[in-house]
């Protein structure tokens, strides 16, 4: 979902004043990132394509959401400064467009800020609204679907999950549980009950 380090924003992105350049560079430091309230912050949050104009709410839940994000943690090992997360896509479009390759992820959030220098600030008090798949997130390559096609990675469709043993399910699950997992699903309602 995201990651730790430094982030370049324009000076219209962010309450810091810029260096003289129209830039601002913002630390992201693991305590905020990996934070208690952040971390929860971001579960069950929507995923929009793109990024909308201002914050989901739940007047426009229904026309921005594309699916939900579950099971955000922290990264171990070599993916210990990432924000980790499942992302669980559910309308046709949104479906669509991730296998066509619109993969990268970005976070919409809202935080504080502290000036550390004139075009350098600190972002704190993290609090999730939404992950928006983009086509070049600000956090970067490390930061998109991992479905590179092989087992470990791989999308899974509804109809995967219908093929599936449970066994095999919760083995999948679990082989690699900081590996996250995209799910494809479209629902229907049977207009016959």
């Amino acid at each position: 979902l995201t990651r730790t380090g430094v982030f370049e924003y324009t000076s219209s992105e962010v309450p810091i004043e810029a260096s003289f350049d129209g830039t601002v560079k913002i630390q992201r430091d693991e305590d905020e990132v990996f934070a208690e309230n952040t971390i929860a912050s971001f579960e069950g949050k929507p995923v929009t394509i793109n990024h909308p104009e201002g914050m989901v709410t739940p007047e426009n839940w229904s026309e921005l959401a594309h699916g939900v994000v579950q099971n955000v943690r922290r990264g171990q090992g070599e993916m210990s400064d990432l924000l980790l997360g499942d992302i669980l896509i559910t309308t046709e479009k949104g479906i669509e467009l991730v296998k066509s390759g619109l993969r990268e992820v970005s976070c919409g959030y809202d935080a504080q800020y502290e000036q550390i220098e004139k075009g350098k600030g600190k972002q704190r008090e993290i609090i999730g609204n939404h992950v928006a798949l983009v086509t070049k997130g600000r956090a970067g390559s490390r930061c998109t679907i991992q479905d590179s096609g092989d087992k470990e990675n791989a999308i899974t469709t509804k109809e995967d999950i219908y093929k599936m043993k449970a066994k095999d399910f919760s083995s999948a699950s679990s082989q690699n549980p900081d590996l996250p997992m995209l799910w494809l699903t479209k629902t229907w309602v049977s207009p016959h009950r």
